[in-house]
């Protein structure tokens, strides 16, 4: 892991991957996103990326709810709980 030292002195990490699990079921869908060369995530692209991948999902899946559990700053689940309400099978 690297980390990015602010002007005030802070210390802020970064990450050169981010990983998702999209679980349905016994199907999983891994979503993987890797820095160019000499680059890094901060948290706010991870962020970013986060609203991305959720976007992504409502728009693959817009009949299933799920919940996102964040395993660590860079890894996330997201895991299909139930159909949306008003929808049927």
């Amino acid at each position: 892991m690297k980390y990015l030292r602010e002007k005030d002195g802070s210390v802020l990490p970064l990450w050169h991957r981010i990983f998702f699990k999209v679980i349905i079921g016994e199907k999983t869908i891994p979503i993987n996103f890797v820095a160019p060369p000499g680059r890094a995530y901060s948290q706010l692209q991870i962020d970013m990326e986060v609203e991305r991948v959720v976007d992504y999902i409502d728009q693959k899946f817009p009949r299933l709810e799920f919940k996102m559990i964040q395993l660590l700053p860079n890894r996330f689940n997201f895991i299909a709980v139930n159909v949306k309400e008003g929808e049927s099978k």
